[in-house]
């Protein structure tokens, strides 16, 4: 899943890159996908120009069709910026100690043969923190899905605190993985929004 490189090396930009778009979010609920990259912010460096060394943003954009929602095709429009905050070893390492990101996303899924649409937002804080025995503390923090119908009607929120400690192959130990908040299970939402989404408008 996501690379962890904690060491200055060569092929480094290219294992950045990779995690970095690892993370941007899921346009719908029913799998992940990859946003295109876009201009990043005039006053704060483009984290892909200065090697995720400093303070910097990436952000991304998509279009696409989805076919895995529904039993019938949906058009997505995802946006997302995420600014990144590294934190390095002070000692001689150089070693990336943490790396926090603060994600903002927001899709909008249509059903163009009715005109019905529904609207997702997420607003999240993740942290991650390098251990020196090879694993990582990961904390999720804020709004993870707002779905919203276009009538206004709330379909599905996800919001709270996530934890847990990876191993070094980034996938989550068993037992660690704790949640706070609210987290409605999201396979219940496909059964949800469909059938309103093939209603006429």
């Amino acid at each position: 899943m996501l690379i962890h490189t904690p060491t200055h090396h060569s092929g480094q930009t290219d294992r950045w890159r990779h995690r970095a778009f690892a993370l941007l979010a899921a346009a719908t609920l029913a799998g992940l996908v990859l946003l295109l990259p876009s201009a990043a912010s005039a006053t704060t460096p483009d984290c892909f120009d200065v090697d995720f060394q400093q303070a910097c943003v990436f952000s991304g954009q998509d279009d696409f069709t989805d076919t895995v929602l529904c039993d019938f095709p949906v058009q997505v429009h995802a946006t997302q910026v995420t600014r990144y905050r590294p934190v390095f070893a002070t000692d001689s390492s150089g070693n990336l100690a943490r790396e926090t990101f603060f994600v903002r996303s927001q899709a909008t899924i249509v059903n163009e043969a009715t005109g019905r649409f529904f609207t997702d937002g997420s607003n999240i804080t993740r942290r991650r923190t390098f251990l020196p025995d090879g694993t990582i503390e990961l904390l999720e923090a804020g709004l993870f899905h707002n779905a919203q119908m276009d009538d206004g009607q709330l379909l599905f929120h996800q919001s709270g605190t996530h934890s847990a400690l990876l191993d070094a192959d980034e996938q989550v130990i068993p037992g660690t993985e704790v949640f706070h908040g609210n987290f409605a299970p999201e396979a219940e939402f496909p059964a949800k929004v469909c059938p309103l989404l093939a209603q006429p408008a």
